[in-house]
């Protein structure tokens, strides 16, 4: 599970322009990871942040993101 400092300093990073991967996979147990990565300055992707939602969290979270980028 993500702690609160790692969403923050993932988003933070967001907001200044940098741009960031998110890579969902489903767990054994019905969970839903999702582990966001940093793509920009870097040679290869930095994992930055990893969160373990279930699929209900998660697909929320989805929507909360695509409204926030307009899509």
């Amino acid at each position: 599970m993500a702690t609160q400092h790692e969403i923050e300093m993932a988003l933070n990073l967001v907001d200044r322009g940098a741009r960031v991967a998110i890579t969902a996979g489903e767990m054994d147990d019905g969970d839903i990871s999702l582990v966001v990565q940093l793509v920009s300055g870097c040679s290869t992707p930095r994992r930055i942040g990893h969160l373990r939602l279930s699929e209900a969290a998660a697909l929320a979270l989805t929507v909360q993101l695509g409204e926030a980028l307009g899509l």
